[in-house]
């Protein structure tokens, strides 16, 4: 038995951990997202290129997420070393596997092609994925009184009627008692 529970602890052992570290970091960056878009439009609106805020955000957001500093770094050093800005945008996409990096990817892309400013891009972006994760914190605070009701009923229930009980039992013994 000891052997049959190594065996599939080692064989789903790795599965799950690197599993767990995906969506972790994949979360971490979600929840980065909306700061380090509006540090880069200030960086932009400060009068840096867009590439120099991006590197600017990546330098100043390692120390608060470090895998949007980290993705945003690798972008930089492939547009450096020649691939063209929509390719590394796709890399950046393939790699993260991050919603928030493709709709970001894609915002850039769309912004540099229709020849809108980046800046207003960026902002009306942040200011969506921020409403957007205060919409998943309502959703969440509402479904929150259901899951405790359960949690209410299982504990409180007991209680409850041992208070009851007690009163109808004191009753009962001082009635039947001569």
């Amino acid at each position: 038995m000891i052997a049959v529970f190594l065996v599939v602890i080692e064989f789903y052992g790795p599965s799950a951990w690197l599993s767990s570290k995906v969506a972790e970091r994949s979360q971490s960056m979600t929840r980065g997202m909306p700061g380090a878009l509006y540090l880069m439009q200030v960086a932009i609106e400060a009068g840096l290129g867009f590439d120099a805020a991006m590197n600017r955000v990546a330098k100043e957001f390692g120390r608060f997420c470090g895998t949007i500093a980290e993705e945003l770094t690798i972008q930089q050093l492939e547009i450096l070393a020649g691939k063209p800005r929509d390719r590394a945008f796709a890399e950046l996409q393939r790699r993260t596997g991050v919603d928030a990096m493709a709709s970001f990817a894609n915002v850039v892309q769309q912004s540099a092609e229709f020849g809108t400013a980046i800046s207003q891009a960026l902002e009306t972006y942040a200011i969506e994925m921020r409403l957007d994760r205060e919409l998943k914190a309502q959703t969440k605070a509402n479904q929150l009184p259901v899951k405790m009701s359960a949690v209410l009923a299982a504990f409180m229930m007991p209680i409850l009627l041992l208070i009851m009980l007690t009163s109808i039992a004191i009753r009962w013994v001082t009635v039947l008692t001569p």
